[in-house]
């Protein structure tokens, strides 16, 4: 056989070899497996030789075609809209400004980049390591002759299941990562929601202040009446007025507070304010009914603060088998393949090592690994805990607006209203003196007032509630 022949067959052998072993977990253990070893690796080398020299080279995936399996970069779920509570009807409008919000957020877009981060730390979990090449020459220049030349290939062998185990710890951080997407996107949804009924509000407040300037002003007008049949003096049309000026002033606050409130939603969703869409008010009036029992199963449950917790716990159980399975030693074994230039022969070589695991057997890291598996079920029961207690302060803020909101909506609100028309028709007959109609008339303003605060409080104790639900709470 011609020295060219001889280089074609080695390095034919040579490339493909790892085709053959790549996927092979060997034991060297005895003489058998050794030689059974050798033996695959010749046969690979005599079958190659007789396959076309014009072979094409493999093509890597490009970004489209990446793999759909476990270590795929794949793109998550949006995050579901419902309420924690069913009895609260959803809001079309709501739902559509959450959806734009959810597109448009900058925080949801760098949550979904961590994702895609962690997805690519899986891949890169999953592979198995890469074989070496290389050029190797003996006896150079012995007696004047060129020596030994050739080219080996070493690969080491990953023994105990470590990538599948490496795949999982990746896998289980991946999930905290889609769980903080949801977070993401749930306060996303708190946040334009909290806005938008923030505006249902205001806009009860302009028309409730609207409402009481125009029940003022017609109050004035019956005592400018008076006054100018002389029947009142001039203290009492200079006390309407002032009561007129006030509420004048209170209806311009609620038109700026009503804009501002707009320009928040805008900037939250993403689009101008032109260009958010007509708002009904009813809607604020109608708050959610939470029971205790349903929220206190959902936040010991199914909160996304215990689910990614949960995650948390089985990502610690991989990392300590992982770390036990490095307790196995992985073997490195090289194949050779040398010219012999003083005799024209080629020959092979081929070489097995392993560590001794005389003093490292990586005792520290198993120690560390079961020590935060323990950390971690610890802290699932302190979020458990946590959140109860804080579940059932808010809870009971939520009772007490709750009972004060309809306090006012079925009672205060309409008995002010009722009372004050019966004064107005007892001042145009004459019935009733003025003094008795301005503090009829304050005691309506002041009812209104705090009805409107009662129905912010109140819905600010449905976003604590909801928070506690939705937010995962970060336990270091």
């Amino acid at each position: 056989m011609c020295a060219r022949a001889r280089w074609l067959l080695l390095v034919l052998s040579l490339v493909s070899v790892p085709a053959v072993c790549a996927d092979e977990t060997i034991e060297f253990s005895n003489g058998e497996q050794t030689a059974a070893v050798v033996d695959t690796a010749v046969d690979a080398a005599v079958d190659s030789a007789g396959q076309e020299a014009g072979q094409k080279a493999a093509v890597l995936p490009t970004e489209l075609d990446l793999p759909t399996g476990e270590g795929a970069l794949t793109e998550p779920a949006p995050f579901p809209e419902p309420l924690p509570s069913t009895s609260h009807p959803v809001n079309p409008v709501v739902l559509d400004l959450v959806a734009l919000a959810q597109v448009n957020s900058p925080t949801v877009a760098a949550a979904k980049a961590r994702l895609l981060a962690a997805c690519g730390l899986r891949l890169q979990a999953s592979l198995k390591p890469n074989p070496s090449v290389g050029f190797a020459g003996q006896e150079v220049g012995n007696e004047a002759a060129a020596g030994q030349h050739g080219i080996f290939l070493q690969q080491t062998f990953l023994r105990g299941n470590k990538i599948q185990l490496r795949s999982n710890v990746a896998g289980h951080r991946v999930c905290q990562r889609e769980i903080e997407l949801e977070s993401s996107l749930a306060n996303v949804q708190l946040q334009v929601r909290q806005a938008y009924y923030q505006i249902l509000v205001a806009l009860i407040r302009v028309d409730v202040y609207e409402e009481l300037l125009n029940s003022t002003k017609q109050m004035h007008q019956e005592i400018e009446r008076l006054v100018q049949a002389e029947e009142l003096s001039r203290t009492a049309s200079l006390q309407s007025d002032l009561a007129t000026v006030r509420i004048k002033t209170q209806f311009q606050a609620a038109e700026f507070q009503r804009l501002a409130r707009q320009r928040e939603l805008a900037a939250l969703v993403g689009v101008g304010v032109e260009d958010l869409p007509t708002m009904d008010a009813d809607w604020a009036t109608g708050l959610p009914e939470y029971q205790w029992d349903e929220l206190h199963a959902l936040a010991t449950t199914e909160s996304l603060a215990l689910r990614r917790q949960d995650y948390r716990i089985k990502q610690a159980s991989c990392a300590v088998a992982l770390e036990q399975s490095k307790q196995i030693v992985d073997p490195t074994w090289q194949l050779s393949a040398y010219y012999d230039d003083s005799t024209n022969y080629v020959f092979a070589g081929l070489s097995v090592s392993r560590p001794l695991q005389l003093y490292d057997r990586n005792q520290g890291n198993i120690q560390r690994a079961c020590a935060e598996k323990a950390e971690a079920t610890h802290n699932y029961a302190a979020i458990v805990r946590q959140t109860v207690v804080r579940l059932a302060a808010a809870y009971q803020d939520y009772q007490t607006q709750m009972v004060n909101v309809r306090a006012f909506q079925n009672e205060l609100v309409p008995m002010n209203k009722d009372n004050l028309a019966i004064v107005m028709q007892a001042l145009r007959e004459g019935e009733l003196g003025y003094l008795n109609a301005l503090v009829s008339q304050q005691s309506n303003i002041q009812a209104n007032q705090e009805y409107l605060d009662a129905l912010e409080q109140a819905w600010r104790s449905v976003w604590v509630l909801e928070s506690l639900l939705l937010l995962p709470q970060i336990v270091q």
